[in-house]
């Protein structure tokens, strides 16, 4: 092993019940032929002092803790740290250059990462602008542009098959399908109780989601509301997600039942229970915490093919002040989701007023409010549309059909409006009836077979079946 030069005060390891685990000192020099693999002489020592006068003592309580149980937010407080405390030169106080921190970032990534293939911790830092390098502004740009901020249909199918696989899974995994599938934040997702999801009224076999309490950072506690006003809402639930949690939902009660524990309301347990569903062992009444579903994600993410860096830009973009006041994100696992959901809402035809009260933005139409929202035919009418949605339901080929009783010689006039030019309207008549019809175009509502249209609800429904 190459022999680093970090100094001798740092305390490398920690014995915890008979175990002896590393301090991110420990593991630096456990690891570091394989962190310094690629640096030369003079770089080694750079970065060696770089350690041991600037990571280091920013790390908190670095003597007492395991690398095993630092966080993202550990890692970022040391780079504000350094940040504020800058250097001296010349007797005069500096700050860092931007180009300088991503060195530190990358410093802390390196011994993270190695840490993480050797199993002495989680790669918490997966995914997250620590991950990036330093590359030419040219190079940045281009990679930007071509990263995509939502999902492609075979990472959609992965993510389905991951998430839906198997019921009685990590409850980390069941807060990710909710994310997926509801556009939730992290913490909404481990805050929803299975009481929490409640028929539509009047329509007994569509259910939503009632969105109006979060999880505490770092934390199972529940609290009230979330960032904003805007944050609750009620969001339809697709059919494929209803039926895993009816099983979920069946297995906890199976285990209640084996264990008398008569006095336990499922309807109060929250449906993102900390670890599997296992017979004779279940923590089903504990609730998974926000940021054990971020690092859960990095493994379902890297295997659907989502890249770290991906993430990292995204991660990047949301620490930014401007952006992210306009976003009002900060956890990209997250974001990445929540966009991907917005994309299909607007393939699926919702209004730009019903996407914004479904991610739990403002509603930015001067005809309609939030409140008109809370209205079960408006949630029945979102329900429909987002039935359409590929994966999370079974496909209907009734959508956008109407059946119309028409007695004797009543005069019904209709107007019917298509979202795609080609559209066509298809009256059937019951055999036998004496019922006519006639029908009248208007000019200006003349179906166009032009050949530059595009069905995209056609094209979404053909690319998920190939």
């Amino acid at each position: 092993m190459t022999k680093t030069s970090i100094d001798d005060n740092w305390i490398r390891e920690i014995h915890k019940e008979g175990l002896t685990e590393y301090t991110f000192c420990g593991a630096l020099e456990y690891r570091y032929n394989h962190v310094a693999k690629n640096w030369n002489a003079d770089t080694r020592k750079k970065h060696e002092r770089e350690y041991n006068t600037i990571i280091l003592p920013s790390l908190k309580n670095h003597n007492d803790k395991t690398i095993g149980e630092y966080t993202k937010e550990d890692y970022e407080e040391a780079i504000e740290i350094i940040k504020g405390k800058g250097y001296e030169q010349n007797g005069i106080r500096k700050q860092y250059s931007e180009s300088s921190i991503n060195n530190f970032r990358n410093l802390i990534y390196f011994v993270v990462f190695q840490a993480a293939v050797y199993g002495l911790c989680q790669n918490v830092l997966w995914g997250t602008k620590f991950a990036l390098d330093v590359p030419g502004e040219a190079t940045e740009i281009e990679e930007r542009v071509i990263l995509k901020k939502s999902l492609s249909i075979d990472q959609e199918k992965h993510l389905a098959k991951e998430l839906l696989g198997d019921p009685c899974e990590d409850g980390a995994m069941v807060a990710l399908l909710l994310m997926w599938g509801l556009g939730l934040r992290n913490a909404e997702a481990c805050g929803l109780n299975y009481g929490d999801i409640r028929p539509i009224d009047g329509h007994p076999d569509c259910y939503a989601a009632w969105i109006y309490k979060t999880t505490r950072i770092k934390s199972d506690e529940l609290q009230s509301g979330g960032k904003t006003y805007n944050t609750g809402r009620i969001v339809p639930v697709p059919e494929g997600i209803m039926i895993f949690l009816g099983k979920r939902k069946a297995l906890i009660e199976k285990l209640i039942q084996e264990q008398d524990n008569v006095e336990i309301n499922i309807d109060e347990l929250p449906i993102c229970c900390s670890g599997w569903i296992e017979a004779g062992f279940c923590e089903f009444k504990e609730r998974c915490k926000a940021d054990q579903v971020s690092v859960t994600a990095h493994d379902v993410f890297e295997s659907a093919g989502i890249s770290s860096k991906q993430l990292a830009f995204l991660d990047e973009e949301l620490s930014e002040e401007n952006t992210a006041a306009l976003l009002k994100e900060k956890e990209p696992t997250a974001y990445l989701l929540r966009r991907n959901y917005a994309t299909q809402m607007c393939i699926l035809g919702l209004t730009n007023a019903e996407m914004q009260y479904l991610m739990g933005h403002d509603v930015e139409d001067a005809y309609e409010s939030r409140n008109e929202f809370v209205d079960s035919e408006r949630i029945y009418i979102m329900y429909q549309k987002l039935r359409q949605r590929e994966l999370l339901n079974e496909r209907k080929d009734d959508y956008n059909k109407a059946e119309i009783c028409v007695h004797g010689r009543e005069i019904v006039k209709l107007h019917i409006s298509a979202k795609e030019p080609i559209d066509a309207v298809r009256i059937n008549i019951e055999p036998g009836s004496a019922a006519g019809v006639e029908t009248r175009w208007y000019e200006e509502t003349e179906a166009y077979l032009g050949e530059r249209t595009v069905n995209i609800l056609e094209c979404y429904h053909s690319g998920y079946s190939q």
